[in-house]
């Protein structure tokens, strides 16, 4: 379990640190510019005497599509709820701003322009770039009063967390070792249930149905028309391919970073320089699909079975003509004719599904059943020995390692020191007979993560408790037509 937490920390605990645009500035040179100077005097809403303006929060959305490495359209912007949590951040950067503002914290001239001389995304060769800096800040939609005016803020509120930041005690990290190491002896008992045995009543079938028919749809699919631009079958001119090498032999290295031969690399050589070819076709035949000029030539029903359909997910439209798409051997020019959405199948068309869900549950029923019994009597029970989270490695042949982990991780999240836990279409019945609180080697090996994670749980819960405060005596308004809706 240590391993795990170790390599998915950042999902363990809730931190509310300040998202600094400037570390993240590099890789906007690949997003386009974003003009916002119309949102400037926007004003969404104001927090003590911090006003929050529309603009403040488009480049906020920015900055977050850049953090999570990908670009959103409208749709899925709403359905994650992404500019909730946005403009969420928004308020809590104010609010921690106000505070900081009131203890009469604040950045200087010299702090902010030692923090942009000192950014490696405004370095180059190792020395600040002005035209550089011009050029990231210009990217985002800021000029660079703006850009400053923004890292003044993010100075002086990252000065208010540091001044109240506090050390984990050596009593934290053991509570935390105990937690993460604390091993228990298990009595274990699987328990199973034949469903070819359980008699199905075509009545309760059918209320089955009706009470779960919202988790019978039928899959989201596309009518799609197709042109296949294919990878040129054709022999290759030796001068070509030798021409094409040199232009791109950088992109042929072997596991050592060195150059390969063309002889060595050849045949991938020869397939780039299709690919290259074929996509340059694909993108004229693109535009004339779009002229109508030329007309698509095939028609397909896809769902999620097929590859193309998440690359369709995410931005289809009916009726749009999609960029060439690259596949196995060539590539693909879509039009979306129809996009069919789920629908609630009919009792006939999902009624194999309903009959293996009614089967699962009532034999749940009977095994939840035979569990409490069997916690009331418990014998023949097997002994795996002592396990902690951590315990990799199934000990119940009747489990996978990854249903023994889940098996595990409910056990420790348990207070009762008996109970059953279902796993798929199996009880697990358990008893715990021994338990050892901490284990001093694992503790030691593990000490700097346990410090860090220490850390960073206590300074969670302070930042909580501290945004809680700070919203009773700060008041949050929200003008009237521009709130989130």
């Amino acid at each position: 379990m240590i391993e795990w937490m170790q390599k998915h920390k950042k999902y363990l605990v809730i931190t509310i640190w300040v998202s600094g645009i400037a570390f993240v500035l590099a890789g906007f040179l690949g997003w386009g510019s974003y003009n916002f100077s119309n949102l400037i005097s926007t004003k969404i809403a104001k927090v003590g005497n911090v006003y929050i303006t529309l603009k403040d929060l488009q480049t906020k959305m920015v900055t977050t599509a850049m953090i999570l490495g990908q670009r959103f359209n409208q749709e899925q912007i709403k359905s994650m709820g992404l500019e909730k949590k946005v403009m969420n951040d928004l308020i809590i950067e104010a609010l921690l701003l106000n505070y900081a503002i009131d203890l009469g914290l604040s950045a200087s001239d010299e702090e902010i322009a030692k923090n942009i001389i000192n950014n490696p995304s405004f370095n180059k060769n190792g020395q600040f770039d002005k035209n550089l800096y011009l050029k990231l800040v210009n990217t985002i939609g800021l000029n660079t009063e703006e850009y400053e005016n923004n890292l003044k803020k993010i100075i002086t509120i990252n000065k208010l967390q540091n001044a109240i930041r506090l050390k984990p005690r050596n009593i934290d990290i053991e509570l935390l070792a105990s937690k993460n190491f604390m091993q228990d002896e298990l009595e274990v008992k699987v328990l199973s249930q034949n469903d070819n045995n359980i008699s199905i009543n075509e009545k309760e079938l059918l209320d089955f149905y009706n009470k779960h028919k919202n988790d019978y749809k039928s899959k989201k699919s596309f009518d799609i028309n197709t042109y296949l631009v294919s990878l040129d079958k054709n022999q290759v001119d030796e001068n070509e391919i030798k021409k094409f090498y040199d232009e791109n032999k950088i992109r042929y290295k072997d596991s050592n970073g060195k150059i390969l031969d063309l002889n060595k690399t050849k045949d991938k050589v020869i397939f780039d320089y299709k690919i290259k070819n074929a996509k340059a076709e694909a993108l004229r035949k693109y535009l004339k699909l779009k002229k109508g000029k030329i007309q698509f030539n095939n028609k397909l029903n896809i769902d999620d079975k097929n590859s193309t359909f998440f690359a369709l997910n995410n931005e289809a439209k009916e009726k749009q003509i999609l960029k060439p798409i690259e596949i196995q051997n060539g590539f693909l020019i879509i039009q979306i004719d129809k996009i069919n959405q789920p629908e609630i199948l009919s009792f006939k068309d999902a009624k194999n599904s309903v009959i293996k869900d009614y089967k699962d549950s009532i034999a749940m029923k009977e095994l939840k059943k035979l569990a409490k019994n069997e916690l009331k009597n418990f014998k023949d029970a097997k002994n795996i020995g002592f396990v902690s989270r951590d315990t990799n490695t199934s000990l119940i042949p009747e489990l996978t390692n990854d249903e023994f982990n889940s098996f595990l991780d409910q056990v420790f999240d348990k207070e009762y020191l008996d109970g059953y836990i279902p796993i798929g279409n199996k009880m697990i019945v358990y008893k715990v007979i021994n338990q050892k609180l901490n284990d001093k080697e694992k503790m030691k090996q593990n000490y700097p993560y346990l410090k860090e994670a220490s850390f960073e749980i206590i300074n969670a819960v302070l930042n909580q408790d501290l945004i809680s405060q700070l919203q009773k005596i700060y008041k949050i308004e929200f003008y009237k037509g521009k709130g989130i809706e």
